[in-house]
């Protein structure tokens, strides 16, 4: 069992012939942040598996079938929480906190 919190993020778009994901987490203890992109079938069957290997402990997004599944806590968010434009500037703050942390 690991030690680490991983919270992931998850942000399906459908559309035949299967869905591809856009997937985010951060894992705290290590304090490491990284993102992919994969396609995946109606099961979710990729997604379960990088949960997995993940260790994750939280997930920001209602799939709940496959979260009750790999054991992970689900956290709903209003879409509008999610915004682009947001992103350089969170990231900006992410960065900076975490290199004045080692100076």
């Amino acid at each position: 069992m690991q030690d680490s919190h991983v919270i992931v993020a998850l942000i399906p778009n459908f559309c035949e012939p299967g869905c591809t994901v856009g997937l985010g987490y951060v894992d705290l203890a290590k304090q490491v942040l990284g993102m992919a992109e994969f396609l995946d079938d109606s099961h979710f069957t990729n997604v379960e598996s990088a949960l997995v290997s993940l260790g994750c402990k939280e997930c920001i997004l209602p799939l709940h079938d496959v979260m009750s599944k790999c054991g992970v806590m689900v956290t709903e968010r209003k879409k509008a929480e999610f915004k682009r434009r947001d992103v350089a500037q969170d990231l900006g703050r992410i960065v900076k906190s975490s290199i004045s942390r080692f100076d």
